[in-house]
């Protein structure tokens, strides 16, 4: 078996697993964020930066309620999919589960006021690296939360004259 073969298989595997629990319970599908094969790099992780591309990438689509395929430079299609998924299931984004029983295929259609509402706060530039930033200087990981924390009161700073 060549090496794309078995990354697919992994993918497969990873992909029902995390399907599995998710349909236990959808409170835990929060386990499943680092577990998914990339052809790239072999594990996928969450990568905040292809997030807030593909809100970004949504925000300016002129449909709506229609599956986009979103190319995006320097990410390959499973990372796109993958991401979209996690979008959907936290509510940032509406999407299309074209999926089947070999591969995962999920399409992005339309951020939702959730995903609005973060976006205001992270399509700025300068805010998304100082948060960016500060995540780094402590430790380099943080939970959407903290991002999403980072950068509302960065934009609420801008407002009270902070």
């Amino acid at each position: 078996m060549d090496v794309r073969a078995k990354q697919r298989l992994c993918y497969r595997v990873v992909w029902f697993l995390s399907v599995c629990v998710y349909s236990v319970s959808p409170h835990f599908n929060s386990i499943v964020i680092c577990f998914a094969v990339n052809p790239t790099n072999n594990l996928m992780k969450r990568d905040i930066d292809l997030i807030r591309q593909i809100l970004l990438a949504l925000e300016d689509a002129t449909e709506f309620d229609t599956p986009l395929n979103l190319t995006l430079e320097g990410y390959d299609e499973n990372e796109i999919i993958y991401h979209v998924y996690l979008l959907d299931q936290a509510g940032l984004i509406k999407a299309f589960d074209f999926s089947s029983n070999e591969f995962p295929d999920w399409r992005p259609s339309h951020l939702t006021w959730s995903g609005h509402e973060f976006l205001a706060a992270a399509k700025d530039d300068t805010r998304w690296k100082k948060a960016k930033a500060m995540v780094t200087k402590h430790g380099g990981t943080a939970t959407f939360e903290i991002v999403k924390t980072l950068l509302t009161e960065s934009l609420k700073g801008q407002f009270l004259g902070g």
